[in-house]
């Protein structure tokens, strides 16, 4: 397994962030200051347990990533692009399409299921063929973050 990486984003300019195939996308208007971003492929051992209904479909040989610091929230969307294993995606019954997660709803620090728009870095996930774009809380909220697809349900 490839060990952890990071890097120091400017917060000045777009920057694209790569390791072990997993990508970050971050656009020129999503740091309003510099931030040290990780990218770390983890092994099944180091996985939270998943939630009844999703299937981790990560490509192997990595089982997820964790992406630090943990919790943040950029200013504008990012796209996260991980490596998934189109087989372990049909034996789980799911299909994907473009700007869906596989195994949604992603859990995230405020509680709520998100739905595809968010997702929080610490937590493993997969990849759909085409880049899905997020949000991520900074802090947990007491309501369902910002640009959740449920916000404004209570």
């Amino acid at each position: 397994m490839r060990k952890p990486f990071t890097t120091t984003a400017d917060g000045e300019s777009a920057e694209t962030i790569t390791h072990d195939e997993a990508r970050l996308d971050i656009g020129s208007a999503a740091l309003d200051e510099p931030a040290e971003i990780g990218i770390t492929p983890l092994i099944p051992e180091q996985l939270p347990v998943l939630g009844a209904g999703m299937d981790n479909v990560t490509d192997a040989p990595r089982a997820g990533y964790r992406f630090t610091p943990t919790p943040f929230e950029f200013e504008t969307d990012v796209t996260i692009s991980l490596p998934y294993d189109a087989a372990k995606l049909t034996a789980a019954g799911l299909t994907l399409r473009e700007g869906e997660l596989p195994g949604s709803p992603t859990p995230t620090r405020c509680g709520w299921p998100c739905r595809p728009r968010t997702t929080s870095f610490g937590r493993p996930g997969s990849r759909p063929a085409t880049p899905v774009t997020h949000r991520r809380p900074r802090r947990a909220p007491r309501r369902p973050c910002r640009g959740c697809a449920h916000a404004g349900e209570s």
